[in-house]
């Protein structure tokens, strides 16, 4: 059985999940917000979709609009969200049946732009090892389009160059997470925490606007507590996150001595405590991913952190920038179990 509720208020939304936890199972909470929409119809083609959580991207012939909305048909927003509604939740029951869930992904360190460099890279693997890569995750530092002035040189109509806070389709077969934000692809639930750790702006709103100063040129990309706070309540399992900032303390559960050879400066930082994120550090330790990818520090470093004893367990990873002969991409075969 599957049930959907609506409630106006996060409280409410908590109260609800606690009592339903007894009956049911898979309890999927989603925030509505007030949308205005331009919609045009399209005829959905199952083949190339693997059901309606996929976030494949639809067929179009006409070139896509920068922001846009994955659902049953195209949805071309004309403004951001401003009004928050409602909270819904969907639920079940009984499960029917457990599997095995594989997949074979790359994942990317900071971008830098060098797109055509990351995809040709891992065209050759395929070749090379004859598998197929269905997923690329990048954790950092895309910089396709950084600001307003970056629009000038976009080839799509004005009106459709807008920042794009909470996410959606960038390009055909390229979806942005947002500033925060959860997405599903196939079986694997994958999060993302978009910016920069900075503790003077990190309580402030997102107030950049376009054009920026020297100022808000730098604060746009730091991250903020209310982003931090969208993640902090899920209780459904993430399998995946992504951030450019590593977790604060995430060299303790690897081979740090290892690392100041090769990044002598961070060792000042290692031993008094400040290397990393400290919101990144408490969603690690909230939300327990399966897989944590990082970006940021331009070098490959691993870890494994063990929340309890014989409990979840978060395999970290950080991977350099794109250049010849650094560990810029890797390849991860990522298995879950999960009910369908």
């Amino acid at each position: 059985m599957e049930l959907c509720s609506f409630s106006p208020c996060i409280e409410q939304v908590q109260r609800s999940c606690e009592t339903l936890r007894s009956d049911f199972t898979d309890i999927w909470t989603f925030e509505i917000l007030l949308r205005n929409y331009e919609i045009r119809e399209w005829k959905m083609d199952h083949s190339k979709v693997n059901d309606g959580n996929s976030t494949a991207c639809p067929p179009r012939t006409r070139r896509p609009p920068v922001k846009q909305v994955w659902g049953t048909m195209q949805l071309l927003c004309n403004h951001v969200p401003k009004k928050h509604t409602c909270y819904s939740r969907i639920l079940k029951s009984h499960p029917s049946s457990a599997c095995n869930f594989r997949m074979k992904i790359e994942v990317e360190g900071c971008m830098h732009g060098d797109l055509d460099k990351v995809y040709d890279t891992i065209k050759y693997i395929e070749n090379a090892r004859n598998i197929k890569i269905v997923l690329l995750l990048c954790c950092g530092d895309f910089q396709a389009v950084r600001n307003e002035k970056d629009m000038d040189s976009l080839n799509v109509p004005p009106k459709y160059r807008e920042m794009k806070y909470y996410g959606g389709w960038a390009a055909p077969n390229i979806y942005f997470l947002g500033f925060a934000g959860v997405e599903k692809f196939g079986n694997i639930r994958i999060g993302g925490l978009s910016g920069i750790y900075n503790a003077r702006n990190y309580c402030l709103a997102h107030h950049e606007k376009p054009l920026y100063n020297d100022n808000t040129i730098r604060s746009v990309y730091h991250v903020r507590e209310y982003d931090v706070h969208k993640l902090m309540p899920l209780e459904e399992p993430i399998d995946v996150l992504l951030s450019i900032d590593w977790p604060l303390g995430i060299t303790n559960y690897g081979n740090w001595q290892q690392l100041v050879r090769y990044k002598k400066h961070f060792k000042d930082e290692i031993q008094q405590g400040t290397l990393g994120s400290k919101p990144a550090a408490q969603l690690l330790e909230k939300l327990k991913p399966s897989y944590w990818f990082s970006a940021h520090l331009h070098c490959k470093f691993t870890a494994l952190v063990e929340h309890e004893e014989g409990g979840r367990v978060t395999k970290f990873l950080a991977l350099y920038k794109c250049l010849p002969g650094r560990k810029f991409l890797q390849l991860s075969i990522l298995s879950f179990d999960h009910f369908i």
